[in-house]
């Protein structure tokens, strides 16, 4: 499974919006990510852009959504 990830470089301004960006390096360190998919043009996307990076699988999210 793929899906694109919002990132930005350490130093590199984000744009302004609602966009959670993740750290180039981090997630290139990263063993796991968090995200909430949805259906897209190509499969599927990160609903609202929103992922973080975790420690490990869990049975309940590490980043709760309302």
């Amino acid at each position: 499974m793929s899906f694109s990830v919002a990132c930005r470089r350490e130093g590199e301004e984000a744009p302004i919006g609602g966009t959670m960006w993740t750290d180039t390096d981090a997630l290139k360190s990263a063993k796991y990510i968090e995200v909430y998919l949805v259906p897209g043009v190509d499969g599927y996307a990160i609903a609202m852009w929103n992922s973080k990076i975790i420690a490990a699988p869990s049975k309940t999210p590490q980043f709760p959504v309302d």
